[in-house]
């Protein structure tokens, strides 16, 4: 089984199920021109997308990252 998800590496319970668990990172100025794009497709403005984006989801990105280490193989994408 094949399973997806931003805090698997975060919560140990979830991590000690699983086999194996890869990390893809994406730069930085990718990965919030994406996460700003998907907000404004659910109807947003690109203020509210921005605040988002720099506000929790940022929070959120800095637990997430700090978790890499955890990770079986870590795939960078240098996708611009």
């Amino acid at each position: 089984m094949i399973t997806e998800g931003n805090y698997l590496l975060v919560w140990p319970q979830a991590r000690a199920l699983l086999d194996e668990v890869w990390y893809v990172e994406v730069d930085e100025h990718t990965r919030l021109e994406r996460l700003i794009a998907r907000h404004m497709a659910y109807g947003r403005s690109r203020a509210e997308a921005e605040g988002r984006a720099f506000g929790s989801d940022q929070r959120n990105a800095e637990l997430i990252a700090a978790s890499r280490a955890g990770a079986d193989l870590i795939v960078r994408s240098d996708e611009r």
